[in-house]
């Protein structure tokens, strides 16, 4: 029924909202730390250990990290189930319609910017759902597995590894890091209009796309501070982090293995 569908996107959308809200006080703390790495490398290293007291608290690394981000998917692709339904349905209603004759537009309008930010937001979210696995995994499941004390990973174990596969591993860090700027900061802007709980400032579309080639600048730095690009790296657990290394390609599939080598 239209109305019960209607009823369910909404009840969707709150738990999307509120739970990207309660997933934002982990990313913006998590981004915010690695970019201080513009500045000094050792900034950024110092905000892991002081952030990590916070998110690595076990109820919070439970219930607001692990718990937001599971509950953020499922609405999320929920959600994008009731789309296509709706979708189905009105490609159908409208299946003989015929194409009228318009004048052609030049140039993108405002509501056009407006639509495309809000795709980059979708697609940065699809993005994150593909790749955040993988990361928490190398990040945090294999030193909890394979480490006897898992506090020991500092920044230096994300700068060995784009040292030791140069080319991937800063892709994957700017694609990392900018669809989660990206997806966090619109999102939280979005989070607060549904949940009518408050609102940052109206933002232009024109200058939304000014802020969005900000993050993807201040990533790009951000990647080229981390892997020793601004100031030379003393990493001493170097060892430890070839061994870590083998453990975590044993947890990927095969199909990865061999890009990775």
């Amino acid at each position: 029924m239209p109305s019960q569908a209607s009823s369910l996107d909404h009840t969707l959308a709150v738990v999307q909202a509120g739970s990207g809200l309660a997933f934002s006080t982990f990313s913006l703390l998590h981004l915010s730390g690695h970019l201080l790495a513009n500045v000094r490398y050792l900034y950024a290293s110092s905000a892991l250990y002081i952030f990590r007291e916070y998110y690595q608290t076990p109820a919070v690394e439970v219930a607001v990290v692990g718990g937001s981000i599971l509950a953020h998917g499922l609405s999320s692709y929920g959600r994008m189930y009731l789309r296509s339904l709706r979708a189905a349905k009105s490609s159908k209603g409208s299946s003989k319609a015929t194409a009228s004759g318009g004048s052609a537009r030049h140039g993108e309008t405002s509501a056009d910017k407006v639509v495309r930010q809000h795709q980059l937001h979708q697609l940065t979210g699809y993005i994150l759902s593909g790749l955040v696995m993988g990361h928490i995994s190398a990040t945090r499941l294999a030193p909890l597995l394979f480490m006897k004390d898992p506090s020991m990973i500092d920044l230096t174990y994300a700068s060995y590894a784009a040292l030791k596969m140069p080319g991937i591993m800063h892709t994957y860090y700017w694609i990392l890091g900018f669809a989660g700027m990206y997806h966090t900061t619109y999102g939280i802007s979005a989070a607060l209009r549904t949940l009518k709980i408050g609102a940052l400032p109206r933002v232009s579309a024109r200058a939304w796309d000014w802020i969005t080639l900000g993050m993807g600048l201040a990533m790009a730095s951000t990647v080229l501070a981390l892997t020793g690009v601004y100031e030379p790296l003393y990493i001493p657990m170097a060892r430890h982090w070839d061994a870590l290394a083998v453990q975590v390609v044993g947890l990927l599939p095969l199909s990865l293995r061999g890009l990775l080598g």
